[in-house]
């Protein structure tokens, strides 16, 4: 969903306390509510946020009340075909703005299960150990100044494993 201010809120700052309160009434109404948000400038300077939750359906009215803050538009993650993609779209658009140095660049609840990333020896022994189950979603290579060209993949579990 997207999380619009009604008010021309251009301070990064006060747009996360604000952000940060909605975020603890959503939990105290919704118990299961994960979250992580992304925040973007509009070409105005206003800031708004893009966040993916868990929220099975809530009607956009419900939301809103909570939100408190002005207006908010609710996506179907099923109608993203690449939905890491998506996000990561939004983390690397403002990378390089001056208000957001030395400031957080994502938001996400405490109790979100983070991903895990496997490198080198324990990549390939998970991969040797897991090939049945997993299944190639993008693949990209690179050069790197320090370690010169690197493949990159990104792969999903067909079944759960350990």
């Amino acid at each position: 969903m997207t999380l619009t201010f009604r008010d021309h809120i251009t301070d990064i700052d006060k747009a996360n306390y604000k952000l940060n309160l909605f975020a603890q009434r959503a939990k105290d109404r919704w118990k299961e509510f994960q979250y992580l948000a992304v925040p973007e400038d509009q070409k105005s300077g206003r800031v708004h946020y893009h966040l993916l939750c868990n929220l099975r359906y809530v009607p956009a009215k419900e939301i809103e009340k909570v939100w408190k803050n002005g207006f908010i538009k609710v996506n179907r993650v099923d109608k993203v075909s690449n939905l890491g993609a998506y996000v990561c779209k939004y983390l690397q658009k403002d990378m390089f703005d001056k208000r957001m140095f030395g400031k957080k660049k994502f938001f996400c609840s405490q109790d979100l299960k983070k991903p895990t990333e496997k490198t080198n020896y324990d990549a390939q022994t998970y991969m040797q150990n897991n090939s049945g189950n997993l299944k190639l979603n993008w693949e990209t290579t690179f050069n790197d100044e320090h370690r010169g060209n690197i493949l990159y993949k990104t792969y999903s579990l067909k079944k759960c494993t350990s």
